[in-house]
């Protein structure tokens, strides 16, 4: 039986992995479409790659923060995540 917190935690997982797609759709899409003439396709490759990676971190340290925040709400109030990563 999968707990509650594993469930958010694949939510999680799910929902990051779909982002990566839409930015990788994102990045092709503008990279070969409509900027082209703004900027050169490899700049502007790399800066919706940079984007993209910024978001997966940004995302998944949310969701991991928010299922602790839900599951053991008084290791947040003590505390206790800032400790736990400092050691």
């Amino acid at each position: 039986m999968i707990n509650k917190e594993t469930w958010i935690r694949i939510i999680g997982i799910v929902l990051t992995i779909s982002l990566i797609v839409f930015m990788s759709y994102a990045t092709i899409y503008w990279a070969e479409g409509p900027l082209q003439d703004v900027r050169g396709n490899l700049g502007g490759t790399f800066f919706w790659i940079g984007l993209m990676l910024v978001l997966l971190f940004r995302v998944t340290s949310f969701f991991i923060d928010a299922s602790d925040m839900i599951f053991y709400p008084h290791r947040f109030i003590e505390g206790w995540s800032v400790r736990k990563w400092k050691k």
